[in-house]
């Protein structure tokens, strides 16, 4: 075909078409007509030298003509057939979201319409017309002029299977795939079964793109790129993190979920876009909050049973609830599950950028890091202790936490560097908070460490005075003082009443081997 010829579709109009553009693509070429009467075509075609295997997903794009209505939809007008080739008729559009991203991000508001129009359209598609669209990507979704974006290009489209099909593993399996690379899911790779929820995925990436400019999974070959869809997780730059909305980066991050019942459904997507940009996507907000609320009374009662049990209603529904997979860690160090609350720490943290407050909920899910991490990974609560200063030198607790890890290495290492590093900020975190104890129970064994008796004694005399006899860790300061000093008997005065508390024992275990050095030095 060519710009001037006439083109001949006897099932469309008995007039000749004038080719006014065409545009070519992978699979095949769309023709802009005009007839007579100057009424405009988009005629889309396959390209003649396809394998036939190709040349078959025509027949499967058919299945585009019994769609029902719909107005995010671009149903074909029909399918004709001229000179051994078949075409499908649709009206003409102004652009697809490709031209419209051109490598750039779009404002909150227009990406908040864009998706929810999506998501109308995969709702009308997966409920109401029992199809998978299985190709969504920028190149599919077209607009008109009115700013109305629908979905187009059915050529992968394939029936949804049925409840037994999925059950038996039946259906649309991934063997021998057909479609974009960077737009599939990652049950695509991993032979799973297609679903709604495949769908779901390729829109995720829609949203990260539109959000940001960018692809989220970005490779040099098919096969990093297949890896980086199945393991990695994508993220924001901390200005995106701070200056997007909460809604659209938690259905970003729920629609790239790794397994398909952990993304919502399209319905969920309406409901989530349709009228409130702060309408929880999974749970009221109210109802959330009111558990949350729950928790915390429970918590702080001490019933941590009853508050884990509503923490996990919340985060069932929610898996990135900052406050819950907050207040959920802190349960589980209460209850001695020192890894799982490092690990929920974790997921806070990263919970944290998805908030509404992403500056002020990261500060406080670095500083819970950094004292969770104190007795598990003493260089790991370092680092977090540090992030959280360089955003806040005058922060007492996070200059606690790091003088603490200072001292837990460099007690261990020997090194006076560390040790002095850790004395320097625990003072400062002294100055800032002069009534906490901890701070000074951390203070005296910086001291101890470097073996500043001057300083030390006099400490562990105040406090002993004061707190030995309720405090576990003033008390064990004053032991280890006492072991340093030589001061044996006096030592085990302390010391034996705490052998008869089975939790004690790493404490006693130290003295025990804290006194044989000494000893041994002798």
């Amino acid at each position: 075909m060519s710009h001037q010829g006439p083109l001949l579709l006897p099932e469309l109009s008995l007039e000749p078409l004038t080719i006014q553009k065409e545009f070519h693509g992978g699979f095949g070429t769309v023709y802009i007509a005009n007839d007579n009467e100057q009424r405009q075509y988009a005629l889309k075609t396959l390209s003649r030298n396809l394998p036939a295997s190709k040349n078959e997903l025509y027949s499967e794009a058919l299945i585009a003509t019994k769609i029902k209505p719909h107005p995010n939809v671009l149903s074909p007008s029909g399918v004709t057939a001229y000179q051994g080739s078949t075409y499908i008729i649709m009206p003409v559009m102004s652009g697809n979201l490709r031209d419209l991203l051109n490598g750039r991000s779009l404002s909150s508001d227009h990406v908040g319409r864009i998706v929810s129009q999506i998501s109308q359209g995969l709702e009308h598609l997966h409920d109401n017309c029992g199809l998978l669209h299985l190709d969504l990507k920028p190149e599919n979704i077209l607009y008109d002029k009115s700013d109305q974006y629908m979905i187009s290009d059915f050529g992968l489209s394939k029936a949804l299977p049925s409840p037994s099909e999925f059950q038996q593993k039946q259906g649309h399996g991934s063997q021998g795939l057909a479609g974009t690379f960077a737009y599939m899911s990652p049950e695509h790779f991993t032979s799973g079964m297609l679903s709604k929820k495949s769908d779901i995925f390729s829109l995720g990436i829609l949203v990260y793109e539109l959000l940001t400019g960018r692809h989220p999974f970005i490779a040099k070959t098919l096969d990093d790129l297949a890896r980086n869809i199945i393991f990695s997780t994508p993220d924001f730059t901390l200005s995106e993190r701070i200056k997007l909305p909460k809604n659209l980066k938690s259905i970003c991050r729920a629609c790239l979920s790794k397994a398909p019942d952990k993304r919502p459904s399209a319905a969920d997507l309406v409901n989530a876009l349709g009228f409130s940009a702060s309408k929880n996507l999974l749970m009221p907000e109210k109802i959330a909050q009111q558990e949350l609320t729950l928790a915390q009374i429970q918590a702080d009662k001490g019933n941590f049973n009853a508050a884990e049990e509503s923490l996990k209603r919340i985060l069932s529904a929610n898996p990135y609830n900052f406050f819950a997979l907050s207040l959920y860690a802190q349960v589980a160090f209460n209850t001695g599950n020192k890894l799982l609350a490092t690990s929920l720490a974790d997921e806070a943290l990263s919970a944290a950028v998805w908030s509404d407050q992403p500056v002020g909920n990261l500060q406080q899910s670095l500083l819970s890091l950094s004292y969770y991490y104190l007795s598990i990974n003493p260089a790991k609560s370092m680092q977090y202790a540090k992030q959280v200063l360089k955003s806040n030198p005058g922060d007492w607790q996070a200059l606690g936490n790091y003088a603490e890890a200072c001292r837990i290495l460099g007690d261990a290492k020997s090194n006076n560097d560390l040790l002095r590093s850790g004395i320097d900020a625990c003072l400062k975190a002294i100055e800032l908070s002069p009534n906490d104890l901890k701070l000074k129970v951390t203070y005296g064994g910086l001291l101890l460490a470097c073996g500043d008796f001057q300083k030390l004694n006099p400490l562990v005399v105040e406090l002993a005075n004061k707190h030995a006899s309720d405090d576990v860790f003033v008390r064990f300061l004053l032991i280890r003082t006492l072991i340093a000093t030589g001061q044996h008997n006096e030592a085990e005065k302390w010391l034996s009443p705490m052998r008869d508390y089975p939790e004690l024992e790493p404490f006693i275990q130290q003295a025990e081997r804290e006194k044989n050095e000494v000893l041994g030095k002798g």
